[in-house]
């Protein structure tokens, strides 16, 4: 049997089919191109009753996907919104308010994000497991969530994988006003400074953030790439 020597990427995301939230697209379009530019496709993800459940769910995105690509879907545990009060606590029934304070704690031992901190154990031991049956050469992950970096930090620690951040907003600087939302020295910042200090490519959706970035992080900058949304025209509206 003869053995593919096409490059195997890991491509990292949250919001991928059937997910219909906005950042799906650019996931989409990411995972198809590598494909069609014939690499070997593995796409790590939630499972769909994640998205079923939770987010909401467009099944007819699922068609969108290359058929050469391999989807690894893995569970995501979210308490704070399941709503069937027959799976709350006691301690939630009584003091919903403190149980969120708490939850909310609790979410952000393992990485600093409430609600999506305790995937990464279970993304960076699917990444291994990926890894194991089919070396990867490459791993690309996407934002947000930002816990999607930690399985390509973990490759690239223990295997020398190298990886691409991609961003769609930004982690520490808001968008919208332009001010910074983790200060300096928090467990955001650090975490965020070791994911680009390590990674070969940092990506983002236009030019204005990756600027901000740049100045952040100079001895980096040319790491740093603008990648814009809309670069597949499959996927845009007639």
């Amino acid at each position: 049997m003869s053995v593919s020597t096409s490059p195997h990427v890991l491509y990292v995301a949250w919001g991928f089919p059937p997910c219909r939230g906005g950042g799906v697209y650019r996931a989409l379009a990411t995972a198809n191109r590598f494909a069609a530019k014939d690499w070997r496709v593995t796409v790590l993800t939630a499972d769909r009753d994640t998205f079923v459940r939770y987010t909401g769910a467009d099944p007819s995105l699922e068609d969108r996907i290359d058929g050469r690509i391999t989807v690894v879907r893995v569970p995501l545990s979210w308490p704070i919104h399941v709503t069937d009060l027959s799976q709350w606590s006691r301690f939630r029934m009584s003091d919903p308010n403190r149980w969120v304070k708490w939850r909310s704690r609790r979410d952000r031992v393992p990485f600093p994000e409430v609600g999506y901190g305790p995937w990464r154990r279970t993304l960076e031991r699917a990444a291994e497991r990926i890894h194991t049956d089919d070396p990867v050469d490459l791993v690309v992950a996407t934002a947000n969530p930002h816990v999607a970096f930690t399985p390509a930090l973990r490759l690239q620690r223990r295997h020398g994988v190298p990886y691409v951040m991609d961003y769609r907003d930004a982690w520490l600087l808001d968008v919208f006003s332009g001010k910074r939302l983790h200060p300096e020295g928090s467990r955001a910042a650090r975490w965020e400074r070791r994911l680009v200090e390590r990674a070969s490519e940092v990506w983002f959706v236009n030019d204005p953030i990756r600027a901000w970035h740049e100045e952040l992080y100079p001895t980096h900058a040319d790491r740093m790439y603008t990648v814009a949304n809309g670069f597949d025209p499959d996927l845009a509206p007639a």
